[in-house]
């Protein structure tokens, strides 16, 4: 009787147990809308029929699936995007419900974060002047388009706290919280960051720079950069000024110690 039943149901079995194999499937070319709806599925059957020990089985192989799911989804998020490919991705990501929105958005600032990482650590570090120009170039560029993708993929209702409580920290970064009144607190945060690096990488590279026409043109380049920043509500340039200070009076001094030398 039970080999007659089993029989009977041989094609809703069968969908059962393949169910992870076809997800997989799914994920691998990525097929994300059809892997969503089987995990769904999976989802509602354990849930309808936790008792039944292959469905927990399925159940468990189902969750596998979309752990591997969320790390291709992170990878191509990490990777170069378009606007409209962010969007799908941050869809995927939040139909996955593994996310609060909080947390998604700081899952997306981490995946540009570490594709902009990448792209600075392939720049070549030989030539300092010419590896702060490519850095500056890179940074603007990146930072325009994170600031502009998020804000077209989250509304504005973030978690805010006020630009004075951050202002109140006394580091680089309070400098520049009142002129980045527009920016969300979780956006400013990591604004601030990417700034913070940059600033320190100015710091570290720009005393090598022997050459006054060469500090003139990088702080023309930076401080377009900031200007860019400045039209999306993060300007920045007042931060610029003690960096390329101190490196224009070491020039000076180096030069004028070599000229008395000489003389």
């Amino acid at each position: 009787k039970v080999n007659h039943k089993t029989l009977r149901q041989h094609t809703q079995l069968l969908e059962l147990l393949e169910m992870a194999q076809l997800m997989d499937a799914c994920v691998q070319n990525e097929h994300y809308d059809e892997a969503l709806e089987i995990q769904q599925h999976a989802l509602r059957l354990a849930s309808q029929h936790h008792d039944i020990p292959i469905v927990r089985m399925v159940a468990e192989e189902i969750k596998e699936s979309t752990t591997a799911m969320q790390r291709q989804l992170h990878t191509l998020l990490s990777g170069s995007v378009t606007l409209p490919t962010c969007l799908r991705l941050i869809g995927f990501l939040r139909r996955l419900g593994l996310y609060s929105d909080f947390e998604l958005r700081i899952v997306y600032l981490q995946c540009r974060s570490a594709f902009l990482n990448e792209k600075l650590s392939l720049i070549p570090s030989t030539n300092a002047y010419a590896y702060i120009s490519k850095v500056i170039d890179v940074t603007r560029a990146q930072l325009s388009e994170v600031i502009t993708q998020y804000r077209a993929i989250f509304d504005q209702d973030d978690d805010s706290s006020s630009n004075s409580q951050l202002a109140s920290s006394g580091s680089t970064s309070s400098s520049a919280a009142t002129k980045s009144d527009e920016l969300s607190s979780i956006l400013q945060c990591w604004f601030f960051h990417q700034i913070d690096t940059f600033l320190h990488t100015l710091e570290e590279k720009l005393p090598s720079i022997q050459d006054g026409t060469s500090l003139a043109n990088l702080l023309s380049q930076c401080m377009y950069f900031g200007l860019s920043m400045g039209r999306l509500g993060a300007d920045f340039r007042t931060l610029l000024s003690p960096i390329f200070e101190a490196s224009i009076l070491q020039l000076v001094r180096t030069q004028l110690a070599t000229a008395l030398e000489i003389f």
